[in-house]
């Protein structure tokens, strides 16, 4: 029997020291992503929404603009994250809760396919030998850090993109050697826009840090237009 899905790692968040959990799921219904393994960083120790009511999914989160907690406190004027976390990262905490998922794996699960690294939760907040370590197989990968000023990020550059959230800050990133990811009006000299419109992220795989997947983009970054 396949199973649903793996508990990657549990461990103190590279972030901030609290106990947190990666997971992964093998199947998803996201037309966007396509059918990407879907990883989560979650707190271990309480539910996603008790975390953000709390205002301890900073463990996962770092400082995020997007953060649902910076938005209810009013300290953030950015968007609200795009992840209900009442919907799936609950109900994969709950899953995780009742033992749903694999104890044990090897890179050989993830075998052929694209994974999604961080469909909720930072990265950074998990060692990186662990990502490396699923896309040993894999056929390529997405992710994304707001971490990216900090030093602790420094070595997740091959993996994942800077996510800014102004033309100032996408010139911040790449001066720092990132790709960058960004949301915006038109795009620059700099980037080039997110093929979404024709293809899902499994078949894209751009937003894939300075690895080998992004030279398919010219080593450009990637914009995608505000909606």
């Amino acid at each position: 029997m396949k199973e649903k899905g793996y508990v990657l790692w549990r461990g103190k968040s590279r972030i901030d020291g609290s106990p947190i959990v990666a997971i992964a799921t093998m199947k998803t219904n996201n037309r966007k992503t396509g059918n990407m393994v879907q990883t989560w960083i979650l707190r271990d120790d309480v539910s996603p929404i008790e975390a953000v009511n709390l205002g301890i999914d900073s463990a996962i989160c770092g400082d995020c603009p997007h953060r649902w907690f910076s938005r209810r406190q009013g300290k953030s004027s950015q968007a609200a994250c795009y992840v209900n976390v009442g919907q799936a990262p609950l109900a994969i905490w709950r899953a995780y809760k009742r033992g749903a998922y694999c104890e044990q794996w090897s890179p050989d699960v993830f075998e052929g396919r694209a994974i999604r690294i961080g469909a909720y939760g930072d990265p950074v907040a998990v060692p990186i030998k662990v990502w490396r370590s699923m896309l040993i197989k894999a056929i390529g990968h997405t992710g994304y850090t707001h971490q990216w000023k900090y030093a602790r990020a420094k070595s997740y550059k091959g993996l994942l993109m800077a996510s800014v959230d102004s033309l100032e800050e996408s010139l911040l990133a790449l001066s720092n050697g990132w790709r960058f990811f960004r949301i915006g009006e038109k795009a620059t000299a700099n980037d080039i826009k997110c093929p979404s419109d024709r293809i899902s992220c499994e078949q894209c795989k751009l937003c894939s840090g300075v690895g080998e997947d992004s030279k398919r983009a010219g080593v450009k970054s990637i914009f995608i237009p505000a909606h």
